[in-house]
């Protein structure tokens, strides 16, 4: 299972690498306004999540 939740927050990283490079894109006026750019999970939906990317 350890496997599993490493690949889970790969994806997750890289996902968020991607939103991060699309939202300045978004400052520059050529972003999607309907599909607004932001890290996932959200930080009300995993804490855990944001303690273990602060400890990196």
């Amino acid at each position: 299972m350890v496997c599993s939740l490493s690949f889970q927050q790969d994806i997750w990283d890289t996902h968020n690498k991607v939103n991060e490079r699309l939202k300045e894109e978004e400052s520059l006026g050529t972003g999607d306004p309907k599909f607004l750019k932001m890290l996932w999970p959200p930080k009300q939906l995993c804490l855990s999540c944001y303690r273990s990317l602060q400890e990196k």
